[in-house]
């Protein structure tokens, strides 16, 4: 894809992207964003934009430290699981040998 600029609306701004992903993917961020940020704003309604902004990538970026642990974690524990049917297999086919 070529780069191409998309404009989004977040939190009532209009923000020009500019980047190679599909439109819809980069509507579908900003729509993440734009709905964090409402919900954000509900809870903390006297806060200003900017602090709403960095209370929201705090959120977001809480959700994937997480996301990314856990995937970590499960993908360690396959590669264990890996390394010990490669274990028994040399095993076996040492064996036969």
């Amino acid at each position: 894809m070529n780069k191409g600029t998309i404009k989004v609306n977040i939190f009532g701004q209009e923000y020009p992207i500019v980047g190679d992903q599909d439109t819809s993917y980069i509507q579908e961020l900003a729509q993440v964003v734009d709905s964090e940020m409402r919900k954000n704003s509900e809870e903390a309604p006297m806060l200003p934009a900017s602090r709403i902004a960095v209370l929201t990538c705090l959120n977001i970026m809480d959700r994937f430290m997480k996301y990314k642990m856990k995937h970590q974690q499960e993908l360690k524990e396959i590669l264990t699981q890996v390394d010990d049917l490669l274990g028994k297999l040399n095993q076996e086919t040492g064996k036969k040998h």
